[in-house]
């Protein structure tokens, strides 16, 4: 399955994020980007998905089609499944998994899509070998993706093994954790740089600052490094290493503003344990204040504001809360860019201010807005 020339490689994102995705994708090499629907599709080659899972901080999954056929019925897929020499790939003493997402009149639901290829994968072993690989979903040797849009079905190799959102510095989540994939998602559609001011109020579990820094310093995302492309029988260790030297000859030193406040002291324990996890506690400044009572003295900076949306945190008047979050900002943030991402935009009208941008994103379920907000002296109200 490995190769050292150019080959098909589909990269998974979150909604609304596949531009800065692609960006990404390109500044590391692919060649022929495509944008899809929450994926970008290139030309690259195996060293270059190495360096993907290790530096992509807006993708979730690093995929390689190695297949494709057309099925309308279950009994189809499993037959057209069972064709491929699934010896070829991986042994019957190694653990696999399956997943599948379903766009089909033909096909109503992707579990039961899932398991036809399950059961054709193991029927196929259990033919050749009269034995057949276990299923191990949480760490498997090699995890197998299936796509089916309408009659087209495409197979293809995870090769990052679980999802990149899960650096693994995060050791502490709060009650509403903010993915680590939006939050470098944000960080990378809004116009801040590395260098510039940034503020983080209601930091919560500390997500926004830690990928700010890693930004900054252009530390790779990921601190668990226990892809699923290095547990694959033809894989080269050499292509690795030639990844991590990549990666840290890109690293850089700088001084970096960084700070983040919340009110709740069990929360600030839990990004500080965050932060020190991630290996950047002398890069961000973090203590304990009230947004709604400090005054920040800051200008030409950038403020990043994720607030309950009245979803999984209960406030109990979230309008009059979000109201108070506009008065805050003009009192006392002139002159910064503040982007506000919130999941309830009944509420997000009670700011009070006129945006300047407002972007689709996906936290989890909850769909949201990206808010960016300029705030001039005297900045507008909504009319």
């Amino acid at each position: 399955m490995i190769e050292e020339r150019q080959m098909d490689v589909t990269v998974k994102c979150l909604a609304g994020c596949e531009e800065v995705l692609e960006q990404e994708m390109l500044s590391l090499g692919a060649t022929s980007t495509q944008v899809g629907n929450r994926v970008v599709h290139a030309k690259a080659d195996m060293e270059w998905v190495c360096r993907a899972n290790l530096c992509l901080r807006s993708a979730l999954r690093v995929i390689i089609p190695f297949r494709s056929f057309r099925a309308k019925t279950p009994e189809v897929l499993y037959h057209k499944c069972k064709k491929v020499r699934w010896e070829d790939i991986f042994g019957v003493d190694q653990t696999f998994a399956v997943d599948a997402t379903v766009h089909s009149q033909y096909f109503s639901h992707s579990m039961y899509a899932a398991y036809k290829l399950k059961d054709a994968i193991v029927d196929q072993f259990r033919l050749r070998f009269d034995k057949r690989p276990n299923v191990d979903t949480q760490n498997p040797d090699y995890r197998f993706h299936l796509h089916i849009q309408e009659e087209q079905c495409t197979l293809s190799l995870d090769t990052s093994g679980r999802s990149l959102h899960l650096r693994g510095y995060k050791v502490r989540q709060g009650e509403a954790p903010l993915s680590e994939v939006l939050a470098a998602s944000i960080l990378l559609i809004s116009d801040w740089e590395p260098g510039m001011p940034l503020l983080n109020p209601m930091c919560g579990s500390g997500t926004f600052l830690t990928e700010a820094a890693l930004i900054a310093l252009n530390r790779p995302p990921q601190v668990n490094t226990d892809f699923g492309f290095r547990r694959w029988n033809d894989f080269d260790p050499a292509l690795w290493d030639r990844a991590l030297e990549y990666a840290r000859d890109r690293m850089v030193d700088r001084d970096v503003r960084i700070r983040g406040f919340d009110q709740d002291r069990k929360v600030l324990n839990a990004a500080i344990m965050n932060i020190d996890a991630a290996g950047l506690g002398e890069f961000i400044h973090i203590e304990k204040q009230d947004f709604f009572a400090w005054q920040p003295n800051m200008r030409d900076g950038h403020v990043f504001i994720n607030p309950p949306y009245d979803e999984r945190l209960k406030e109990n008047d979230i309008e009059q809360m979000y109201q108070q979050i506009g008065d805050t900002l003009k009192q006392y943030y002139a002159g910064n860019t503040v982007w506000i991402l919130t999941g309830n935009r009944a509420a997000a009208k009670r700011i009070g201010l006129r945006t300047s941008m407002k972007k689709p994103l996906w936290n989890g379920p909850i769909e949201c807005r990206l808010l960016k907000f300029e705030m001039y002296r005297g900045s507008k109200s909504n009319d």
